[in-house]
């Protein structure tokens, strides 16, 4: 006789296995800071030292440009303070402005839109109205002047 065949006893179906994120095989390099804010706060960009390093191997005319310079971030842009009026033509090069964000970029790991850090003035001289100006020389080079 023949030994007889198991009968097959029914098996719910395996719930359906989630495939995991594929693991990196190296591990990642220094981890790119945040993301840049969406919000208008400025932050000054502490990284400058090494900024003006990567500057001084790839642009030295730029380094020298920025020297006495700072940086700040706010949002997506990347805003230059310098004391140098030469800085407002060079980052218009487009050879300079390469060489910020692709060191900005080695550094953060962020493309910034470059500008301009403009300084709110605390004080405003008085505007001056140039009819008054015109008034003033005509009195004091004694021209009748008939007021009504």
């Amino acid at each position: 006789m023949a030994p007889a065949e198991p009968t097959p006893t029914p098996m719910a179906e395996p719930a359906p296995v989630q495939p995991e994120p594929p693991v990196p095989l190296e591990p990642a390099a220094a981890a790119p800071s945040p993301a840049p804010a969406a919000d208008s706060e400025q932050k000054l960009f502490m990284q400058w030292a090494d900024l003006m390093e990567i500057l001084h191997r790839t642009d030295i005319a730029l380094f020298g440009v920025l020297s006495g310079s700072q940086g700040y971030t706010r949002g997506e842009f990347f805003l230059i303070d310098s004391p140098n009026p030469t800085i407002k033509e060079f980052i218009k090069i487009s050879t300079h402005a390469k060489a910020i964000r692709a060191a900005l970029h080695e550094l953060t790991g962020h493309n910034y839109k470059l500008g301009l850090f403009k300084k709110k003035s605390t004080e405003q001289a008085p505007r001056r109205d140039p009819l008054e100006d015109l008034l003033s020389k005509a009195r004091e080079n004694h021209i009748q002047i008939e007021e009504h």
